[in-house]
């Protein structure tokens, strides 16, 4: 009797924090998460990418237009030399990117950015707004009517060069303010400029004793002649097309062979139909609260939670160049400013970690912060495009106007 009686509290005791922690698990699981939203915007990213935006780039390759080379995947094969990339090839049609708007397409500038080519010779007259960053700022994946810098430019009549280019991050953002914002500024003193260093989620990055050190010696691309017009080094652009030439596809048939291939070998990598069974079905609401999986993630990342690199110095260096490159010495206003992460398509519970980071830096060098998160909510699908994390047309006229109304106070 006596072992039937402990068995029997062993079971009461089992059933009766079971009942508990599934009750827990339930709470948690009805609370939005970042993980049940990122499955499914990954499924539906994946799904655009295999059936809409190969054939699209497939196409518009057959047609003569390049994809844009990043410099953040170039910028390996310039460890030799004495310049870091800031920019695809100059003066060529690029197909860029698609998440709901269809192919977007452009020419870039002498410098290979996204930007009006004839914007650079204004600098002499009119100075310059420059805006620094990733594909946000480079208008991914919205036409340039839509590209908030644009917008900008019209909202305040001012001469806007956009600098930013996907996949940067601070050390990009460090090789173009010290060698092309650096040397134009110090070679139009009596212009007026602000520079605007704008930041998202995924600039929060390691350390990199590679690159760092390759900044510290790395020369100017921008050059300017007695007349005050900006040109780019030929040297630079001599040695960036050489190396996207022996590297990377340049021609339509090779630029087409590559997509169809990459095409072909991520739709082979394709979850088999068990295997996908098995993926949606551990997706699954009872399964998960069944399981206690709520639960039991959480306390995971308790457990394996490390201090994040916010002390590895790449975004902090990036807005310490920023205050010694624009300062009211050389006429310069600078500006930081945030972009929210969209918590649909690209959630992270760390997120406001990154945010107050750069706010301390920047209000600690006396630079303005702009933290966008007031005008674009982060949990409002409509500020983002309809099948990608970057903004929609609605959020960049909203960005647009947020930075303006901050600048035009000025």
């Amino acid at each position: 009797m006596k072992i039937q009686a402990l068995i029997l509290n062993c079971f009461l005791v089992f059933v009766s924090t079971f009942a508990s922690l599934l009750g827990v698990s339930l709470v948690l699981e009805l609370i939005p998460s970042s993980t049940n939203r990122s499955l499914t915007s990954d499924m539906i990213e994946r799904k655009r990418e295999l059936e809409v935006d190969y054939p699209a780039k497939i196409r518009s390759a057959a047609n003569g237009f390049i994809p844009l080379y990043y410099p953040a995947q170039t910028r390996d094969h310039f460890l030799g030399s004495r310049y870091y990339p800031v920019g695809t090839l100059p003066h060529a049609r690029t197909f860029y990117c698609n998440e709901g708007y269809g192919l977007i397409s452009f020419k870039s500038d002498r410098f290979g950015l996204r930007n009006n080519d004839a914007n650079w010779d204004e600098i002499r007259k009119k100075g310059a707004s420059f805006f620094i960053g990733d594909s946000f700022t480079q208008g991914a994946c919205v036409d340039t009517e839509f590209v908030f810098t644009e917008l900008f430019s019209k909202m305040l009549n001012a001469n806007v060069l956009n600098l930013g280019t996907g996949d940067n991050g601070p050390y990009e953002y460090i090789a173009i303010l010290k060698n092309v914002v650096k040397p134009i500024i110090s070679s139009h003193l009596g212009k007026e400029f602000s520079v605007i260093l704008v930041f998202y989620d995924n600039d929060n990055i390691k350390f990199n004793k590679t690159f760092d050190r390759h900044l510290s010696t790395s020369r100017p691309i921008a050059e300017v002649n007695p007349s005050g017009f900006v040109n780019v080094s030929n040297k630079y652009i001599s040695i960036l097309s050489k190396t996207i030439t022996r590297h990377y596809p340049i021609n339509s048939q090779d630029i087409v062979e590559k997509l169809e291939s990459t095409q072909k070998l991520e739709s082979t990598q394709k979850l088999e139909s068990t295997q996908e069974f098995v993926a949606k079905f551990k997706g699954s609401f009872a399964y998960r609260v069944l399981t206690l999986y709520p639960l039991r993630s959480r306390i995971k990342k308790l457990i394996n939670t490390e201090k994040s690199p916010l002390s590895s110095r790449p975004s902090i260096q990036a807005i310490s160049e920023l205050h010694a490159i624009c300062n009211s010495e050389t006429s310069c206003t600078p500006y930081v400013v945030y972009i929210p992460n969209s918590n649909y398509w690209r959630p992270n519970d760390r997120s406001n970690e990154y945010r107050l980071l750069l706010e301390e830096t920047s209000r600690g060098l006396s630079i303005e912060f702009l933290d966008s998160s007031s005008a674009i909510n982060p949990n409002k699908k409509s500020n983002y495009a309809p099948f990608g994390p970057h903004l929609s047309q609605a959020g960049n006229r909203k960005l647009a106007s947020f930075i303006a109304s901050k600048v035009d106070q000025k």
